[in-house]
């Protein structure tokens, strides 16, 4: 299965991701490589807001010059990005607690087996 959409190098590692846990649970259905291609982009979003916000040195709030306070666009950016993320991974069943439920039946839950468990904000047991 190849993404629909171009993707970037981490774009296409996600995209490989996805498809090797659903492949893995027997749940990848050919109509969702569009779906699989917007969450793998998605992450590619997540990734670009992460370093905007890193440029700004994490600041979540701005302060314009008259003194006003507001929420940075950086971080709008990174928490839309999130929200977008967490839909198309829900939608695929690929929530944390899909994903618990699935290792737990499959192979008694060990995070070993779990492709996702080396991104970065994974829990460590």
């Amino acid at each position: 299965m190849k993404p629909v959409l171009e993707l970037s190098k981490d774009e296409k590692k996600m995209f490989e991701r996805i498809v090797q846990w659903l492949e893995s649970n027997n749940e990848l259905q050919a109509v969702d490589t569009y779906m699989i291609s917007l969450c793998a982009r998605s992450w590619g979003h997540i990734e670009k807001a992460v370093a905007m916000l890193e440029e700004k040195d994490g600041a979540m709030i701005q302060v314009l010059k008259n003194g006003t306070r507001q929420v940075s666009p950086e971080y709008s950016n990174w928490i839309r990005a999130t929200d977008e993320f967490m839909k198309y991974i829900k939608h695929l069943g690929l929530s944390p607690l899909s994903r618990k439920s699935l290792l737990k039946e499959i192979n008694g839950g060990k995070s070993d087996d779990d492709p996702f468990a080396d991104l970065p904000g994974t829990p460590r047991p």
